[in-house]
């Protein structure tokens, strides 16, 4: 199926809400991103081919991306639409409730997923510590996975 949001998000730097679970796919596709641009590197130093070498370069700054879904006054990864806003205000934003803009998870389940930028993650929670301290509030936040933290599903006709 490929990566759902490539007909815009590669302008808007981050797959909008409008695409169901956008979150998740552009989380999981930076990640993508940084595999190609590391895959690309190698083959540069192996072969000379410079193409290699733009195209690694291209992909390393796209997997930099993450940061345009952070919410800082939120404190976590969200959706935004097309024209830059938040899918949830961010001060009543809930990282418990599921769906919407994460796959089979919630805000917990995406506050950490930028592995191929470490510091930079720190940086976005203040620095060392703060990441500390993001980690140990979701090691110590229990995970209900309960209906009423949840999206509502559509309900599909019986007839």
């Amino acid at each position: 199926m490929g990566r759902k949001g490539m007909a815009t998000s590669p302008f808007l730097g981050y797959t909008s809400a409008d695409t169901h679970e956008g979150l998740s796919w552009a989380l999981e596709g930076y990640l993508n991103d940084y595999g190609i641009a590391k895959m690309g590197e190698a083959l540069y130093k192996k072969t000379g081919v410079e193409r290699y070498k733009e195209e690694s370069a291209y992909f390393l700054d796209r997997a930099q991306d993450y940061v345009n879904l952070f919410d800082s006054e939120a404190g976590f990864f969200q959706g935004r639409n097309a024209k830059g806003d938040w899918r949830v205000e961010s001060s009543k934003y809930d990282p418990r409730v599921w769906g919407y803009d994460y796959t089979e998870t919630n805000g917990w389940g995406y506050a950490f997923t930028a592995p191929q930028d470490s510091r930079g993650l720190a940086n976005l929670y203040g620095g060392r510590d703060g990441l500390g301290d993001k980690l140990d509030e979701y090691l110590s936040t229990p995970e209900t996975a309960s209906p009423s933290s949840r999206a509502p599903t559509a309900v599909s006709s019986t007839r």
